[in-house]
């Protein structure tokens, strides 16, 4: 792929739409002779499924289910929660943040709304990791495993366990993150629930790639691998893929692992995710590194870079500062090679 179709991808965030990835069959009763709280069902549905469609039709999904139900009650606590989720992907952090804290602080006071609480908890542990507050961070999480336990609800459970397995994750903290996830996979028992599994094992499978365990990583990218095209699932698919091909290029597969990341970025076209496009950029860059394109590489890290130039995310800089060193040493620029290696230690030691 030419390094100019990547850069008009990573600035202009092309937007496409896809109807078959919204259910038709829920957006026909949708949009059918429904009773009201027929239609909260639909749209609660739907909006659990917001990775298979554009964020327009999300935010569309989620002011349609607030306006549909009473203020504070489970249901419109539960849409409230969506659009933190969609504050978040579409980058407005201060806006999601706030939002978080008001609906954390009436879970605090209105007992019986543990599903909502412990997903935002979540998510307001994320915040706290953004601004590089792991210690906080971590401790919201567990007061959310906690929550989540106590419910003895098996995909809140899992939830939380993902949530902090991806931190873990985030921090190269690779061991620590598989044993999170591999809880997470035994609590799942039923074939069907199963095949409803995505980000466990595609999270679980990059840490295994991390720590060169290629025969696990590659058994469970592919499983929810499969799982994230059955449920038409963008953003798990292009996760997926990125992560295979990652594993393709440790195994010296150059051409799968080209035409995986050639894919992944085909579906990361179709949201507005700027943390993973970052992860995206820096992984392209070290495989333009590996094959020698290092002109197109060093361009790609450097424009990563300067995505994510206001954002408090160590790890991604960190990253793309990687991949840049990568390209610099197959390039024998040995003078641009010092000066980023000794920002790479920086980064290193400030983790």
């Amino acid at each position: 792929m030419k390094i100019r179709a990547i850069v008009f991808f990573v600035f202009y965030f092309i937007s496409i739409q896809s109807g078959t990835a919204q259910k038709p069959e829920l957006l026909k009763q949708l949009y059918g002779k429904q009773a009201e709280a027929s239609k909260v069902e639909l749209l609660h549905e739907l909006c659990k499924s917001y990775t298979s469609y554009s964020v327009d039709s999300f935010i569309k999904y989620i002011n349609w289910g607030i306006k549909l139900t009473k203020p504070n009650s489970k249901e419109h606590l539960k849409f409230r929660y969506f659009k933190v989720y969609y504050l978040d992907d579409i980058s407005q952090f201060d806006l999601a943040e706030k939002l978080s804290d008001s609906i954390i602080e009436f879970c605090e006071q209105h007992s019986g709304n543990d599903w909502v609480y412990c997903k935002i908890l979540l998510e307001k542990s994320n915040f706290f990791y953004q601004r590089g507050k792991f210690q906080e961070a971590l401790a919201t999480k567990y007061k959310a495993i906690k929550i989540a336990e106590v419910e003895n609800d098996t995909g809140l459970i899992t939830d939380s366990y993902l949530s902090i397995g991806w931190m873990f994750m985030e921090n190269n903290k690779y061991k620590e993150a598989i044993g999170w996830f591999e809880k997470g996979i035994l609590l799942v028992r039923t074939t069907e629930r199963q095949k409803k599994i995505t980000n466990l094992y595609l999270n679980a499978a990059s840490c295994y790639n991390n720590i060169g365990n290629y025969k696990r990583a590659m058994e469970l990218v592919n499983l929810g691998l499969t799982n994230a095209r059955n449920l038409s699932k963008w953003t798990s698919l292009a996760n997926g893929l990125m992560i295979r091909s990652d594993i393709y290029i440790n195994t010296k597969q150059t051409e799968l692992a080209k035409k995986d990341i050639e894919e992944a970025l085909s579906y990361r076209a179709k949201s507005k995710d700027t943390f993973y496009m970052a992860s995206d950029m820096a992984q392209y860059s070290i495989f333009l590194a590996s094959v020698n394109e290092t002109n197109k590489g060093i361009a790609l890290a450097q424009s990563g870079l300067k995505l994510i130039e206001h954002f408090n995310w160590i790890e991604k800089k960190l990253y793309l500062y990687q991949a840049l060193a990568k390209n610099y040493k197959a390039a024998k620029r040995f003078k641009e090679l010092s000066e980023v290696q000794e920002i790479v230690i920086l980064f290193t030691d400030s983790i």
